[in-house]
């Protein structure tokens, strides 16, 4: 899912149609499993509060307790 204020066809999705949908440059970064763990969990520490922090990601299914205290702050 791209979100995006314009309608688009269906076609093939290309770096180029993305690039052109976002005001500011892509950047991809290889992480560690542990780096990634942190960010998903900062993402949902402050549940239920929408704080802007949420994580959206791609291809990567997760879940959480959110009666357990967070471990990130």
């Amino acid at each position: 899912m791209v979100r995006n204020d314009s309608i688009m066809g269906p076609s093939k999705l290309t770096y180029s149609k993305i690039s052109n949908m976002i005001d500011s440059p892509l950047i991809v970064k290889q992480l560690r499993g542990s780096t990634i763990l942190k960010m998903l969990e900062l993402s949902v520490s402050s549940y239920p509060n929408y704080t802007g922090q949420f994580l959206f990601v791609s291809g990567l299914t997760f879940s959480f307790d959110y009666l357990k205290e967070p471990r990130v702050q």
